[in-house]
């Protein structure tokens, strides 16, 4: 068994040798062919003239190349044995071969980089400053090194000696101009391990995105972070949704006439501004100006308007023919015009973001607006060009509407597939297909800047693998993000076998973020108001999130715990354990959705047919949401999970069970409340065995019991049978004898036309 897993990481990692692989600090020792000698030295040498960022990258490489070979590695030393040229040519290279190094790497684009042998030595070259850096990220990573998450504890770097017989020829350019991480900042880790993985990503630029009251957290935080960025030669954007911060809202009672006027006619201080009125205009590009000259060096700023869906702008008579974009636009010019007296070169994004996704229809951009779009309302499970998706081909059709509309050579894509909130905290979606699809047709149409926010309101359990795979495809779209995944599997968590798991994982989150139907896909999963969409989208989404739960999210979970028993080692049982306990909660995150949506799909059919078995499985489904809502919470405590868990409430549903119990009856001489189908909800205190309890919902249909216990012994306390009784689990699947095991689900009983009384008592007698 040993042999077989030293021989799969050895083709993971593409080498003939046999290695020790250190992660995190502890070891998983693999017999090595092939030791360091003593005599051997390395040395890292660069020109005299190196910056800032060819320096840092001479010091990282000499760092890494210590871990792995467990010896000393020099920096300028020409008379090391093997060494290793950064930013330099080796000077007995004949001149011929330099001119064409150079002539090869100056048609490369900017951030390319050229590792080429000679002799001995190994020259890494990179075109700009990045480029030298990344040549030697991706030397490293030719040596088996990855970086998988921010920390050194995600680090892999393998023990090893490096094989100097080996030819390298390798020459590499990525497919998009600017690879941005959008970062928001997180309680639970550091800034500074997100700037440097950024780096090693190959990432070149960080937009630095928050809100208010948060407006500073840049500028206070900007004489720590500023020295990071630059030895690593990176970009920074910053800004968020504080454009409205800079009015005020107080001011109305002075001004009312700067703020928005409702379609009512009324001047409101809700949202944004009247961007018709130039004092509005000048009064929040004055603060603006003033804020935004406080970071020079940003090549980009952010000033977006109110994160809401629609109805943010104003209504002014004669001004119909303005749209949310043309009122948003307006305000933009306004501002980058006065900021590039200030600043030449400044540049304020456009956000084409909720009601400003389609482009201005009167309204010009003025220079140094850079268009900026967000398609946070898109399905997840489909490529955004996908012909078989309705709800992307009205994102792409916007896009591509726009793009003619600005600058298409200063325009950058948002997008969401690191965000957590987005998620509701599952567990991250390995999406490679999407992303690598995306990537090819942001290429095609010419995008330059790419990028994906990085949020989350809890701690982080595990790596996020869309966070390493979209800097891949930024890099790279046409490389192979499955062969990403499979290696993230054996390197990272030390089980060849469990890319299974990321298969079928990847096939039910598809089935849970499928929204292709949906009308106000925003509602989808950050805020579930049910009553917004038709039966056909509910009945969709339900349907999907069954199969998944079903299928393929049962099997990976089930592939998941199967590695965790098997595993031997401790930083790889510490790294499954934590994948487990968000895989957990992604179940139980998907079964609430799945109980909440089918629960308001039973509200409308007892609303418009009054059928009384529709009201008992109502409240059927509003007992299992309440007891997946319950454990959801317990087992995060348990996880260890912090900060603001993003749980929807089994009460939204609750309310709509308030409403069919407590129905209004309207005659012709009174109004009387009533109950029309005399349904009930009962608490199963201690009345039965083993820490058994529940819910029983009754109704003229009959009554249906929600069972489970809080022990984990109770596997064969309640047999399912007696005459009447059907014994399903929480899907609707029916149950066989001897199969329960009340501690891992709930359990339903059903049963038509039997009392609530007469039900506990056919439980009783089913309970040993």
């Amino acid at each position: 068994m040993k042999t077989t897993k030293a021989h799969l990481l050895s083709r993971a990692l593409g080498y003939s040798l046999f290695i020790v692989i250190l992660l995190g600090g502890s070891a998983t020792t693999v017999q090595a062919a092939e030791e360091p000698s003593p005599q051997d030295s390395i040395s890292v040498i660069a020109g005299k003239t190196q910056d800032l960022v060819v320096n840092f990258a001479v010091h990282e490489l000499q760092r890494y190349l210590e871990r792995m070979t467990g010896g000393n590695v020099g920096i300028g030393n020409a008379s090391a044995s093997h060494r290793l040229y950064v930013s330099e040519m080796p000077a007995g290279i004949p001149a011929t071969e330099a001119q064409q190094l150079r002539s090869s790497l100056n048609a490369l684009a900017e951030d390319s980089f050229i590792i080429r042998s000679v002799g001995p030595d190994i020259m890494l070259l990179g075109k700009g400053d990045r480029g030298n850096l990344y040549a030697c990220y991706a030397f490293l990573e030719r040596l088996g090194v990855r970086w998988y998450f921010p920390g050194s504890q995600n680090e892999v770097v393998p023990h090893a000696a490096i094989n100097w017989h080996e030819a390298y020829n390798i020459s590499q350019s990525p497919a998009f101009r600017k690879r941005i991480l959008f970062y928001w900042p997180n309680n639970y880790t550091r800034a500074e391990e997100w700037i440097d993985y950024a780096a090693k990503l190959r990432l070149n630029c960080i937009m630095f995105h928050y809100t208010w009251p948060a407006r500073n957290w840049y500028i206070n935080l900007r004489p720590q972070l500023l020295p990071q960025l630059r030895k690593r030669g990176l970009e920074i954007e910053v800004g968020g949704h504080f454009l409205s911060s800079f009015l005020p809202r107080n001011l109305i009672k002075t001004h009312p006439d700067w703020f928005r006027l409702n379609k009512a006619g009324q001047r409101v201080n809700d949202y944004n501004l009247d961007p018709f009125n130039g004092q509005a205009l000048d009064f929040i590009a004055s603060g603006s100006v003033n804020c935004l000259l406080k970071m020079p060096e940003a090549t980009l700023f952010h000033l977006w308007a109110d994160d809401i869906s629609g109805g943010g702008w104003s209504h002014d008579p004669g001004k119909e023919q303005y749209t949310p974009s043309d009122q948003a636009l307006l305000v933009y010019n306004d501002i980058i015009t006065r900021l590039r007296q200030k600043l030449p070169y400044a540049r304020l994004s456009f956000l084409a973001y909720h009601d400003t996704v389609f482009p201005p229809r009167v309204v010009k951009p003025a220079p140094g607006i850079a268009f900026f779009y967000a398609p946070r309302e898109r399905c997840y499970a489909h490529a955004l060009d996908d012909p078989a998706c309705p709800l992307n081909q009205q994102y792409s059709k916007a896009l591509e509407k726009a793009l003619p509309e600005f600058n298409r050579d200063d325009a950058e894509v948002f997008e969401y597939y690191t965000d957590e909130i987005l998620f509701q905290n599952l567990t991250d979606p390995p999406l490679p297909d999407v992303i690598s699809k995306d990537a090819k047709y942001y290429h095609r149409l010419g995008i330059p800047a790419v990028g994906s926010l990085m949020t989350n309101t809890s701690n982080f359990t595990t790596p996020m693998t869309d966070m390493f795979l979209y800097a891949e495809a930024l890099w790279n779209p046409n490389r192979d993000l499955w062969k990403s995944l499979d290696e993230y599997a054996a390197l990272y968590f030390g089980d060849p076998g469990l890319k299974e798991y990321f298969r079928q994982l990847n096939l039910g989150l598809k089935d849970v973020l499928k929204v292709c139907p949906y009308q106000h896909p925003g509602d989808a999963w950050d805020a579930l108001r049910i009553n917004r969409e038709k039966d056909s989208a509910l009945e969709f989404r339900v349907r999907n999130l069954q199969a998944a739960l079903t299928g393929p999210l049962s099997k990976a979970s089930d592939l998941l715990n199967q590695a965790a028993r098997h595993s031997t080692t401790d930083i790889y049982r510490e790294r499954l354990a934590g994948e487990q306990k968000s895989m957990n909660f992604t179940l139980r995150q998907a079964a609430l959705y799945y109980h909440l949506l089918k629960g308001e799909l039973l509200y409308r059919e007892t609303k418009a047919s009054h059928d009384p078995q529709a009201g008992v499985a109502l409240g059927t489904e509003l007992a299992l949401a309440r007891y997946q809502w319950k454990r959801q919470n317990e087992s995060a405590a348990r996880a260890g999970l912090k900060g603001r868990l993003l749980i929807p409430s089994p009460e939204i549903l609750g309310g709509r069970w308030s409403q069919l119990v407590r129905q209004v009856s309207h005659t012709s001489s009174h109004t009387v409340d009533r109950n029309p189908g005399n349904y009930s909800m009962d608490t199963l205190f201690e009345h039965l065995q083993h820490g058994v309890g529940g819910t029983v919902v009754s109704g003229d249909w009959g009554s249906v019991a929600v069972v489970w216990t809080d022990l984990p012994g109770s596997k064969s306390t309640l047999r399912p049978g007696g005459q009447g009784l059907v014994w399903q689990d929480e899907f609707g699947r029916p149950l066989q004898a001897g199969s329960l095991n009340l501690y891992s689900g709930p359990v339903v009983v059903s049963a038509k036309g039997l009392p609530a009384d007469k039900l506990f008592d056919a439980l009783a007698s089913s309970q040993q």
